[in-house]
């Protein structure tokens, strides 16, 4: 999730098309949530790989006080250093900031600053990115997925693998289009099913038959009805991806929604995501250290221990 995007722009949705979100979303979570019974429990020692954005990869924007180090990704830690800690996991973080389902699967497709942004002036995707610029916490040279799949190879013992990914998708959708993808929407769910797809064959066809937890995004502000039905959109999408892999659901939307009760859905507020200093806004999107032990609370709960 890239520093300066606050929220999609879907505003042609309707009443009744948040309506039939809410309700698809229930219905394919529901049938998400199941894991597989023959997935071995989590232990101490056994191999965690974590994939995903850089809500995974744990960045923060360059404003966000004490000014951060990106030559030192040890500087930054996401709820997989959290679950890591606190269950005595092995693990290896794979993720990138600006990471797409896209890109995930192919180094060279378009991601929102992993391995390359869009450049609005141009209209192309320019190769500027994270990772090119800063060491991420694991060195690979090809795409996430296809180091995903020689690491579960390589490493049988593995008992756990995280992913959050998506929302880079919808940000650089906006980015891309001239209505800020309201009219490319139907695409945009479609195409992160597919990928999520072949994401978890990926990773299942290595042979890896322990736990997979998809943790989803949470909402800026719960309070924003057309915000939140956006994310929940976005969720929705992941949750029919992973349709069929015996994957877990793990919501960072409800997690966040919880702890935010008391200051009217307020993420910002409630100190969930990252404080700004000399910015437009006063928080940016990223979580905060505790909206990160949030995040790493919630997965795992989701975890058979």
């Amino acid at each position: 999730m890239p520093a300066n995007s606050r929220r999609f722009r879907l505003s042609a949705l309707t009443l009744g098309t948040v309506a039939a979100v809410a309700t698809s979303l229930v219905a394919t979570t529901g049938t998400t949530l199941a894991a597989t019974s023959r997935a071995k429990p989590v232990v101490a020692g056994s191999p965690y790989l974590a994939l995903g954005d850089s809500i995974v990869f744990g960045y923060r924007e360059s404003n966000n006080p004490p000014a951060p180090d990106y030559s030192n990704a040890a500087n930054f830690k996401g709820y997989p250093e959290d679950i890591a800690a606190a269950m005595g996991l092995a693990l290896t973080n794979a993720s990138c900031p600006g990471e797409t389902t896209s890109s995930m699967i192919d180094k060279k497709a378009a991601s929102n600053g992993c391995e390359n942004s869009y450049d609005a002036t141009s209209g192309q995707q320019v190769p500027v990115g994270y990772r090119i610029a800063y060491p991420l916490h694991t060195s690979y040279k090809g795409s996430q997925l296809s180091f995903a799949e020689h690491f579960l190879k390589q490493h049988p013992s593995t008992r756990l693998v995280t992913l959050t990914i998506g929302a880079n998708d919808g940000f650089l959708c906006q980015r891309q289009t001239s209505d800020g993808c309201v009219g490319e929407i139907g695409q945009l769910t479609t195409t992160i099913k597919k990928n999520l797809k072949t994401i978890f064959k990926g990773i299942r066809g290595t042979g890896y038959s322990g736990q997979i937890v998809l943790l989803n995004y949470y909402s800026f502000n719960y309070n924003d009805g057309l915000l939140t039905a956006e994310i929940q959109i976005l969720n929705n999408a992941l949750a029919q991806g992973a349709q069929g892999y015996h994957v877990r659901i793990a919501s960072g939307f409800d997690a966040y929604k919880a702890a935010t009760e008391q200051n009217n859905g307020d993420t910002c507020a409630s100190a969930l995501i990252t404080l700004l200093e000399n910015g437009s806004t006063p928080c940016g999107v990223h979580p905060s250290i505790q909206g990160q032990s949030l995040l790493a609370q919630t997965v795992m709960a989701r975890v058979k221990k």
